[in-house]
């Protein structure tokens, strides 16, 4: 959604999910980068040292994965000093064909070194150091190591003596965080004055973060195979795939193997690139969209491909929104974006156009509206401006679970910001308002785009409408509502509505609410002020909610992605990319005995 450019920063970051391990606290990932013109190599453990990274001029090649460093803790005696804190030892290997080398950190790191041709132990130099029992985040920096003339990487806070290394000017990267187990981190609540919900009684104020249990999932190795009765249009690429990234990412889950089938925006995954936006294009636009299996630290990638539909001279933006797979039928929906100079930024939401249908996963589809003939040339026949607002601009399916199981009637429902003054900005993150639509019956790819399919909430004395006129808000908070999403969990029988929004300082939040019915009334659970602090397009995929009601939790994955040119990322697993991080919501209520 944000630009073109940034995909090249999804491509160190992802790895840790398919080079086959988990990404433990205590074991953070590490990623080379190169700077073409100098030579010089870097070496990064998150997405901020790779943000910074990239704006020194260091980008990736194929000799990006360093290994992770692993955990030893040991006593050294070096110049005199004892040192017990934690340490992980750095080696360099050589590939003796091309005399490429590579920085690894751990036995797991050194394996993948080998198997990809180095084979080649230069020298065992450097460390990277961590204090024992801190939360401290402690940089990691650049030392050139004089004797040997290569580069090693440890805290600012060692003693460079130590290693008779020279700091390299100016290029301090990452993080390593200071935690050894798996730790949940509070995020406290915090809502501006004017909020217009009441406090939940289910759930405490706060949202934990488990700190470093997360995966960036714009990259993945090729499935080896592949259902019988599904064959791709072409064969996946082996691995290692082509790397990228990008955002938008709205899975949903269905089908006898229990895939996930998602969209995405604006960036690169696998050798697929989309742009979404036509003033970059200058042609079309065009949505990607990714077929994959596996659980959050474990994403394969099977199938993705993409999808030419524009929208000029009308609006100048395309881009993927509700998006459900249901009973073998993938739906997945666009809309319409437009500015307005000197206000950018997609400040005009032109209305949802239309679903594009596939029977076979993907492998083709049947897109209703290639290319808009009018500006109301939109299911509900909407057609937005500065001044005129629309109702259902960026709608979102409902997650009723895998196939859409637990929606009644196994009806399709969509809820969708809006805007219901005139002057204030309607965007693809802004609004006032929040409005409810669902199919009359189930979905069907012969009805699915008919207008008279669908049905409206028209509030609590007139229930279910026809028309959209009569359509009323679930509910309304002055510029306070944004790209929102609901899902059912079960296991309590209520909903979780998520809304991500503009925030102070030109940062985004983050709150969710709490309800028992769909239509309200609705409760908050927690406001997360500066989330990100600039996350959108926030999910929590029914898949990955666990509830213990004994222990009072629930467990589950926040989805979103989030811009990363701004201040450090909070939480620190936010990227360019598909993010899945771990939280958990507390219970108030008692256990049911």
């Amino acid at each position: 959604m944000i630009v073109s450019h940034i995909s090249s920063i999804l491509v160190a970051v992802c790895l840790s999910a398919t080079l086959g391990g988990k990404v433990e606290p205590d074991v953070p990932p590490l990623y080379s980068m190169t700077n073409t013109l100098t030579g010089d190599v870097l070496v990064v453990c998150t997405s901020k040292g790779i943000s910074e990274g990239l704006m020194r001029g260091y980008n990736f090649n194929e000799n990006i994965f360093c290994g992770f460093a692993s955990s030893n803790k040991s006593t050294s005696s070096r110049m005199g000093k004892n040192y017990t804190d934690e340490q992980y030892r750095l080696k360099v290997y050589m590939n003796s064909l091309n005399n490429k080398t590579i920085t690894v950190a751990s036995d797991h790191g050194e394996s993948m070194a080998r198997k990809h041709g180095y084979d080649t132990l230069l020298f065992e130099d450097g460390w990277i150091w961590k204090a024992q029992n801190t939360t401290q985040r402690l940089p990691l920096t650049q030392y050139v190591c004089n004797q040997r003339n290569a580069t090693i990487f440890i805290l600012a806070s060692t003693p460079q003596s130590v290693y008779n290394a020279t700091h390299v000017h100016n290029c301090s990267f990452g993080w390593v965080e200071g935690f050894t187990d798996e730790a949940w981190v509070s995020w406290p609540s915090a809502p501006p004055v004017d909020l217009p919900f009441k406090q939940s009684l289910k759930f405490a104020p706060e949202v934990e973060f488990a700190f470093g249990v997360y995966s960036h999932n714009a990259r993945a190795f090729a499935a080896r195979s592949l259902s019988k009765s599904v064959q791709p249009a072409s064969p996946p690429p082996p691995p290692p795939a082509p790397l990228g990234g990008a955002d938008t990412w709205f899975p949903s889950f269905g089908g006898p193997h229990g895939r996930f089938y998602s969209t995405f925006n604006d960036g690169t995954v696998w050798n697929v690139s989309v742009m979404s936006d036509q003033r970059v294009t200058n042609t079309s636009a065009v949505q990607g969209y990714a077929v994959g299996c596996g659980d959050p630290l474990n994403i394969t990638l099977i199938r993705v491909g993409s999808v030419t539909a524009g929208v000029s001279p009308f609006y100048k933006g395309r881009y993927s929104s509700a998006n459900a797979f249901v009973d073998g039928v993938w739906y997945q929906g666009t809309y319409a974006l437009d500015d307005h100079p000197p206000n950018v930024g997609w400040c005009v939401l032109g209305g949802f156009i239309s679903f594009r249908t596939s029977l076979d996963e993907g492998l083709t589809w049947k897109e209703p509206t290639p290319q808009l003939q009018a500006a109301n040339d939109t299911l509900f026949g909407e057609a937005g401006t500065w001044d005129v607002k629309v109702k259902f601009g960026a709608p979102h399916i409902v997650d009723h679970g895998t196939d859409n199981q637990h929606a009644p009637g196994k009806r399709l429902y969509m809820i969708s910001h809006a805007s219901n003054r005139t002057g204030p900005t309607e965007g693809w993150i802004n609004g006032d308002t929040v409005y409810l639509t669902r199919t009359r019956t189930s979905p069907s790819p012969n009805t699915i785009n008919n207008k008279e399919s669908w049905e409206f909430w028209g509030g609590g004395s007139s229930g279910w409408v026809s028309s959209l006129q009569q359509a009323q808000p679930l509910f309304e908070w002055f510029q306070r509502t944004g790209v929102t999403t609901s899902v059912y969990v079960e296991q309590l029988s209520i909903f979780l509505t998520i809304v991500s929004c503009p925030g102070e300082d030109g940062y985004f939040a983050t709150y969710i609410l709490e309800s028992e019915q769909l239509t309200g009334p609705f409760y908050l659970v927690a406001y997360l002020a500066d989330f990100g602090p600039i996350a959108y397009e926030v999910t929590m995929p029914s898949k990955w909610i666990q509830v213990d009601k004994e222990a009072g939790v629930l467990d589950a994955w926040l989805s979103f992605s989030a811009w990363p040119h701004v201040r450090e990322m909070t939480p620190p697993s936010g990227a360019y990319l598909w993010v899945l991080q771990k939280v958990r919501l507390k219970l108030t209520l008692p256990a049911e005995s």
